[in-house]
């Protein structure tokens, strides 16, 4: 059949035993054969531009001669044609869109980037799909919304004049002439010629005279009976004027007092108006006409979107608890999936566990999802980078004070701030600013850290003396950005050595802990040795407390000193001394609990360890178990969140006392 489909034109093959038959088939199938493969090599020729890289442009005129070649579309006409064939207007877009496409990527770009057929496809896809075709000229049955001023060029079969107000039409505007009536009489006396109120009436009642004229089959004078603050109106004096010309029951009066968006069944003109009696009678306990509507193949997926939208009415806003319609994952196959992604032996870092207890829907959508809100289209300071930048200045400077011999002693006056200015402008170096305003941000910055040169040496020093007094030797940097668990660890860095994941909890509850420490000083305090947790924060400290740390809302310094503690990190047999955080821009070290920098009691590390033990096993199960309700710490989350266009917290604060819509404590 295939063969008879392509060799022979359409034709069925001879099908008799005929010898003379059969030889026909025999000559027959060779220039079959080869009209094919001509046709097949013809092919090959006109697609092999599809088979190599070319930028956007080059793309486009490989595209154009395709379509030309194989006679797919009018390739070369205009974009701009007025074809009313659907077809002809389709590739008019079509072509439009993809020239617009290559002015802008020549007009942004200085070496368009070379894309194969598949970048190029997906790329098409993106410009294309959005496009929408013209609407069609042809005006069978439509209504057309004009200002009156436009009626008067047109023949209208049935006209409907809205808005015959008193002060609507004619237009009563208030004194916007610079001069007075007398003055622009006077004015007109003196050859300046200056229209007046007078005239401006007549050109209304001239206009509405045109208006109501183009009328052939019929007119509707509608007037509002009430305004936008429910006063009462009266209608135009044109409108008066139009009905003193006939009988007094000569024109029907129609007066419209329903306020309620739901038109009656005998009002139903559109698929609008089906769709809001058949949903407000089935709200009333009559779903007959819904279900007819449901019936119709045209409007089945309204329907059905109907019912969706009252599935999720009812489980956000009538059902106890939080449902799917909240942030919890029911889907078999999600749940398969999120505990592919956090499985028993995955490791969790301090972000992602704070992350998860302020808000688990962000947690969701950034994490899971991985939805990134857009960049600002405006150049600003990047405090991401910030952060990193010092926390790679801070290291290095602390690394060539161990070497050389400065690191457990105040260095000679202003050498600190002198090497961590060189740092600061050897680590800035490395960044591309490629516009003026990016250089100019860069050297803000550059300005800024340096200031910030000497306050670090001003704090390195209190933080010696604040310490000197209570160890027996003064703290001493044993690491520096310490990674444990599978965060990524610098070469070189702690002697080379590695250490393994924090575990928490116990038996099946064990979870896994990785993170880098910023830094870890170590002493002598009563021939023990001792360590503080330090992590810089480049702007201000968060809080942290006990119950910060029991609420999720704070977990890094507690997390960093149980593993520097657990697994060894600064010396072996060392204890916590403090941890805290370390303010560049501010104060300096700032004790994590609050009061002077004393030793951390072991009651207070006996009831971190406790709180981290049971807490973080519950956050981790809470994840493996598809559990992201919407729901944040933070009761003014929305004015500062990115994804707040998104999320429905707003909607169900409100009920979250009556419904027990909350996360417990």
């Amino acid at each position: 059949a295939e063969r008879g489909g392509l060799g022979w034109g359409g034709e069925q093959p001879p099908t008799s035993n005929d010898s003379n038959n059969s030889d026909q088939v025999q000559s027959a199938c060779p220039t079959d054969t080869e009209r094919a493969l001509a046709l097949m090599q013809k092919l090959s020729a006109a697609t092999e531009p599809l088979r190599s890289k070319r930028d956007l442009a080059g793309w486009v005129v490989v595209l154009e001669n395709l379509a030309h070649e194989l006679g797919l579309a009018p390739a070369r006409a205009s974009a701009e044609t007025t074809s009313t064939n659907d077809d002809g207007a389709g590739w008019g877009v079509f072509w439009k869109s993809l020239r617009e496409a290559v002015a802008m990527t020549s007009a942004c770009e200085s070496s368009p980037r070379r894309l194969d057929i598949a970048e190029f496809v997906a790329l098409l896809k993106e410009l294309i799909l959005p496009e929408r075709l013209p609407p069609s000229p042809d005006e069978q049955g439509r209504v057309r919304i004009v200002e009156a001023a436009q009626v008067r060029a047109l023949d209208v079969p049935h006209l409907f004049l809205a808005g015959l107000s008193e002060g609507s039409f004619p237009r009563i505007a208030d004194d916007d002439f610079l001069y007075n009536e007398a003055e622009r009489h006077d004015l007109n006396a003196r050859g300046l010629s200056l229209a007046h109120r007078s005239s401006r009436t007549q050109d209304e009642m001239l206009l509405f005279y045109g208006v109501v004229t183009r009328a052939r089959r019929s007119l509707v004078l509608s007037y509002p009976a009430l305004s936008a603050r429910g006063q009462s109106l009266f209608p135009s004096p044109y409108l008066a004027a139009v009905r003193d010309l006939f009988e007094e029951d000569a024109l029907p009066t129609t007066q419209v007092g329903q306020l309620d968006p739901v038109p009656t069944r005998d009002r139903v003109q559109s698929a609008a108006d089906l769709r809001l009696v058949a949903t407000s009678e089935l709200c009333g306990g009559k779903p007959s006409l819904f279900r007819t509507m449901a019936d119709s193949p045209e409007h089945q997926s309204t329907a059905l979107n109907i019912l969706a939208a009252f599935e999720m009415a009812a489980n956000r806003f009538k059902t106890r608890g939080f449902t799917s319609y909240e942030g919890l994952l029911q889907s078999p196959a999600n749940l398969e999936r999120i505990r592919a992604r956090f499985p028993a032996d995955s490791q969790f870092s301090a972000t992602q566990l704070e992350s998860y207890a302020g808000c688990p829907f962000r947690f969701f959508v950034s994490e899971i999802l991985r939805i990134d809100p857009l960049e600002s289209p405006r150049s600003e300071t990047d405090y991401l980078a910030r952060g990193s930048a010092l926390h790679a200045v801070l290291a290095e400077l602390h690394r060539k004070l161990t070497d050389d011999g400065d690191a457990s002693r105040t260095a000679d006056a202003g050498q600190i701030a002198v090497r961590f200015r060189q740092l600061v402008n050897q680590e800035l170096g490395r960044s591309a600013a490629e516009t003026e305003l990016q250089k100019a941000l860069l050297r803000i910055e550059e300005r800024l850290l340096n200031e910030w040169a000497d306050a670090y040496e001003v704090q390195h020093e209190t933080y010696l003396k604040l310490f000197g007094g209570q160890w027996e030797t003064l703290p001493t940097p044993a690491g520096l950005e310490v990674a444990f668990g599978d965060a990524p660890a610098e070469t070189g860095e702690f002697g080379g050595q590695t250490f393994g994941s924090l575990v928490l909890g116990a038996g099946g509850n064990q979870v896994r802990i990785r993170g880098r420490i910023d830094r870890i000083d170590v002493g002598q305090v009563d021939n023990r040795s001792v360590f503080n947790i330090i992590d810089y924060k480049s702007g201000t400290p968060p809080k942290f407390s006990l119950d910060d740390v029991r609420s999720g809302k704070s977990l890094q310094l507690a997390l960093y000193t149980l593993a520097a503690y657990r697994l060894g990190i600064a010396a072996p047999g060392a204890v916590p001394f403090q941890m805290g955080y370390w303010s560049l821009r501010e104060t300096g070290f700032v004790p994590g609990l609050k009061g002077k920098p004393k030793p951390i009691d072991q009651a207070v590390l006996a009831s971190l360890e406790t709180i981290l033990d049971d807490l973080v096993p519950k956050l981790a199960e809470s994840m493996r178990a598809g559990q992201f309700p919407v729901d944040s710490r933070d009761p003014n989350c929305t004015g500062r969140c990115v994804y707040s266009t998104i999320c429905r917290v707003n909607e169900i604060r409100p009920l979250a006392d009556k419904l027990n819509k909350r996360r417990p404590d």
